[in-house]
């Protein structure tokens, strides 16, 4: 909505299939509503060999382009690395601090309102924690930087599904609300699909129109899940 997310056609061609593949692989494990140790550790095995190729291929990458490497290899006359490292600090402490205050006061109202435990997860812990996410992506899409913008869009939802779901298997085997599959599971596979379908134009980008499309869905689907909030 910002502005133009232009997608490279390696993306398309690699990272966007390896998400697909994890939320169906996800969705065929939970399928019966539980998640097994064993699952887990597929799930996180997943999630491993998700970044070995993601590395992989990007050494490959920069060993094959030439001026891409004389252009890592300049060194600027002026740097601010102690400047940046500083500030990487402060927003490491200070962004998880403000979700967890959002997300605990946030909490105590949803409890009061009877909202059941999925759709707190779904809307007020979904959102909450999103946020040092949101502020990255938006310093990322204002310099530019769209890459790094879409891989960390990727990159979450692999993390989310692969590595969370898997550490979560491994330390407590799991009954799952079967709302979680029979309608949140579509949604989430819908919503990927459309992303990707928006990324396949002509264009290959996500435009204005595309990401008020997103964001309406998005919007409304929260509104949905709050009037139903004892599912």
């Amino acid at each position: 909505m910002i502005k133009p997310l232009s997608i490279k056609d390696s993306m398309i061609r690699q990272e966007f299939p390896l998400m697909m593949l994890a939320i169906i692989v996800a969705g065929v494990i939970l399928w019966d509503n539980y998640l097994s140790f064993y699952e887990s550790i597929l799930l996180f095995c997943m999630f491993s060999t998700f970044i070995v190729i993601v590395l992989h291929t990007n050494r490959k990458k920069k060993d094959n382009n030439a001026s891409f490497k004389k252009k890592e290899l300049k060194i600027p006359k002026k740097t601010h690395s102690i400047r940046s490292i500083v500030w990487i600090a402060i927003s490491l402490i200070i962004l998880p601090i403000s979700a967890n205050n959002l997300i605990h006061n946030a909490l105590i109202i949803a409890k009061y309102l009877g909202m059941s435990d999925l759709v707190i997860g779904l809307t007020i812990i979904a959102v909450g924690t999103s946020l040092p996410e949101l502020a990255t992506s938006l310093m990322a899409g204002i310099k530019n930087e769209t890459d790094m913008l879409v891989g960390n869009i990727v990159g979450s939802n692999v993390f989310n599904i692969l590595a969370v779901l898997g550490t979560l298997g491994v330390l407590n085997p799991s009954i799952l609300n079967e709302y979680a599959m029979k309608r949140d599971f579509w949604i989430m596979l819908g919503l990927s699909l459309l992303f990707i379908i928006m990324a396949l134009g002509k264009s290959r980008s996500i435009n204005f129109i595309s990401g008020t499309l997103l964001f309406i869905l998005f919007v409304s689907y929260q509104i949905y899940l709050i009037i139903n909030i004892h599912i």
